[in-house]
């Protein structure tokens, strides 16, 4: 864990580096309170900036987990990880499960799961606490990755909807007045013709067709829009 004077040497370093920002104890209290956006979730997560936003990231040097996270989408692009933070207080120290996605900005930490270590305490009390909220933080990675791949799948579902939607409106404005046409001069055209113009109609209607068993199968079940793409 950095020492204070450390922590006060990288808010000056901060400050410096970006001059516009409020000085040192603008990353002072970024760091230990959190900026005012930072919201608390319905399960009591808090939605924050960075993992070290609340303590300091525990390192496992090959302890604890066998794997690295949980994919957030169906398509294997990117993962939920778990971590750990070391928070100081006045009754002693709180190990924190963090989890944070590779694929967007921001990370959550649990402070409801969190273990706290009263002051006093040997270094297998604070080993096994780390390990456990690891495994919380592990959890709560999987969890999370089961409500991002839900929902990828639904956005992906309205948006092949949409798309068939409109695939509809596009294929009806070329069929219809062909068959319109095709009804109003049908004595006028040859076997051939009417043989191809049959033969096109036919193929709208498929690929019509085709849209509406995707719009029904994306309504009666979300999943079926990563499983068949």
């Amino acid at each position: 864990m950095k020492t204070t004077k450390q922590r006060l040497s990288h808010y000056r370093a901060m400050a410096v580096k970006y001059p516009t920002s409020g000085g040192w104890k603008h990353w002072y209290h970024k760091n230990t309170f959190g900026e005012p956006n930072n919201a608390r979730s319905a399960d009591g997560s808090i939605c924050s900036d960075s993992i070290e936003q609340y303590g300091e990231e525990v390192t496992f040097a090959g302890r604890g987990l066998d794997h690295t996270g949980w994919y957030a989408d169906s398509y294997q692009n990117s993962l939920i990880k778990p971590h750990v933070t070391r928070l100081r207080c006045s009754k002693g120290t709180l190990y924190v499960p963090v989890t944070h996605c590779t694929d967007w900005d921001g990370t959550r930490h649990y402070m409801q799961y969190a273990t706290l270590i009263p002051k006093g305490s040997n270094e297998d009390e604070h080993e096994q606490a780390a390990l456990d909220a690891l495994h919380i933080a592990d959890r709560c990675a999987e969890i999370e990755s089961e409500e991002s791949r839900e929902a990828f799948a639904k956005d992906q579902a309205e948006q092949d909807i949409l798309a068939a939607r409109e695939e509809i409106h596009a294929i009806n404005k070329q069929v219809l007045p062909l068959i319109h046409d095709a009804k109003r001069q049908k004595n006028l055209f040859t076997g051939p013709i009417c043989e191809a113009i049959k033969y096109q109609i036919e193929s709208f209607l498929k690929s019509r067709n085709e849209q509406f068993r995707t719009i029904d199968n994306r309504q009666s079940d979300f999943w079926t829009a990563v499983s068949e793409h």
